[in-house]
C-alpha cells in the first residue's frame, strides 16, 4: 500500500508539471505527429474559403475571356499553403483520413494550378476541387 502512494505522490506532481505536448513525446512513437484539432480547423477552414473563392470566380464569369486567371492561381496557392502545415513528411498522424487523403488533394491542387496557367488556361481541374472535399468528408458523415 506504501509503495501505491509514492507512486502516485511521484507520478501526479510530474504528470503536472509535464504538458500534454511534452507527454506525447514521450507515449507516442517518434515517428506519430499529434496534429491538434483546431490546426485542422483551420486548415480546413482555410481550404473551404479559397475553394469558395475558385467556385465562385469560375461560375461568376460568362466567358473564359473573364475569369481571373489570378485570384484562382492565388487561391490554390492558398491552399497548397494550408496543406503544408498538415502534411507531416509522411509521418502517421492522430488523422488517418488526412493521412491517407492530403497527398492526393495537394497533388490535385497542383495539377489543377499548373492546368491554370497554361497558355490559354484549363480551368476544369480547378472546378473538380469541391468535388473532391465533398467525397472525402462524405466519408465521415453517417
Amino acid at each position: 500500500m506504501k509503495r501505491h502512494y509514492k507512486f502516485v505522490l511521484i507520478f501526479v506532481p510530474m504528470a503536472l508539471l509535464i504538458s500534454c505536448a511534452e507527454m506525447r513525446k514521450v507515449t507516442y512513437p517518434p515517428n506519430f505527429v499529434y496534429i491538434e484539432k483546431s490546426d485542422v480547423k483551420n486548415t480546413m477552414s482555410v481550404f473551404a474559403e479559397n475553394i469558395f473563392e475558385i467556385d465562385r470566380v469560375l461560375q461568376g464569369a460568362k466567358s473564359d475571356k473573364e475569369i481571373d486567371r489570378s485570384r484562382i492561381i492565388a487561391a490554390m496557392d492558398s491552399i497548397l499553403s494550408a496543406a503544408s502545415h498538415l502534411d507531416q513528411e509522411k509521418t502517421e498522424t492522430n488523422h488517418r483520413v488526412i493521412d491517407h487523403n492530403l497527398d492526393i488533394f495537394r497533388q490535385s491542387v497542383q495539377q489543377a494550378r499548373q492546368m491554370a496557367q497554361k497558355t490559354p488556361p484549363n480551368y476544369y481541374l480547378a472546378g473538380q476541387l469541391a468535388g473532391q472535399c465533398m467525397a472525402c468528408h462524405k466519408l465521415r458523415r453517417p
